[in-house]
């Protein structure tokens, strides 16, 4: 009798350990929720305190190849690599839009005096940060472009740029215009592109 009472007098306790251990972990998701979204923001916002400066300095190199060069590792390879395209393609017209018509990373293209990385919210695996212009010390009512940034290989990423809700849908998010510009660029190449005779 007095061994069955220690068996269950274990198995009490391991019960309540095992609850106590249970009640721990949940309630340290929200925290590690909490600390990965001050760290996203945290890298948001450092990305515009560098960049925006870099917009005014009167170098020979533009801001958007700097960029893209000097903060690589800050975008996933998919970005970059269309990024570049997208450069590279309207580098070799000069007289013609054929790339990207705006800086993506603000979304217009004044330059802006600061931005303010504001709300985080989480999706799937990854951060979607709002971003805020500031002028004459006032924070924009609506952010103007929203970051999507991923954590990856020890280090935050950008893996899009989203933007205000507009009547055409290809124009939410950078991934999506990169995409339609280089279809574009494939379609006049393939209706202006001249065709060999045959002898």
């Amino acid at each position: 009798m007095r061994m069955t009472v220690s068996i269950r007098k274990s198995i009490g306790i391991g019960l309540t350990m095992s609850l106590i251990a249970l009640v721990l972990s949940l309630a340290a998701i929200p925290s590690a929720h909490a600390q990965s979204a001050l760290s996203a923001k945290g890298f948001v916002q450092s990305f515009y305190t560098w960049y925006i400066p870099q917009m005014t300095k009167n170098v020979p190199v533009p801001s958007d190849q700097r960029i893209l060069k000097e903060r690589a590792s800050s975008f996933s390879p998919t970005l970059l690599a269309m990024l570049k395209e997208d450069m590279a393609a309207s580098a070799k017209v000069t007289d013609e839009i054929v790339g990207l018509d705006f800086d993506p990373f603000i979304n217009g293209q004044d330059t802006p005096t600061r931005y303010l990385a504001g709300k985080v919210i989480p999706k799937d695996k990854c951060y979607w940060v709002e971003v805020f212009d500031v002028s004459s010390g006032k924070k924009g009512k609506d952010p103007v472009v929203t970051p999507e940034v991923k954590f990856v290989k020890g280090q935050w990423i950008f893996t899009n740029f989203h933007y205000p809700k507009t009547h055409i849908p290809e124009n939410e998010n950078l991934i999506s215009i990169l995409k339609t510009l280089k279809e574009s660029r494939l379609q006049y190449d393939k209706e202006h592109k001249p065709h060999s005779s045959i002898k």
